[in-house]
């Protein structure tokens, strides 16, 4: 299934409106972290645990989490 949203470039995306570049160091190195989060009546079923999820898995991965919690939850 084609996710319809992204959280690319600290805003969150139709899918139709995201474009990657092929140069880009993630996509040739394979860089980076990948979640999705499921939403119930327009609120982010256990986001808390899931973010927590997400930070510890960018440390394990030695990837900066520049995001902030509550702008990302805020856009969902």
């Amino acid at each position: 299934m084609i996710h319809r949203h992204m959280f690319h470039n600290d805003r969150l995306l139709p899918i139709e409106q995201v474009r990657l570049s092929p140069g880009q160091a993630g996509l040739l190195n394979g860089w980076g972290l990948f979640t999705t989060v499921r939403i119930v009546e327009g609120e982010a079923f256990a986001y808390e645990r899931h973010w927590k999820r997400l930070q510890k898995d960018a440390h394990t991965l030695h990837l900066p989490m520049p995001f902030d919690a509550d702008k990302v939850r805020a856009q969902l």
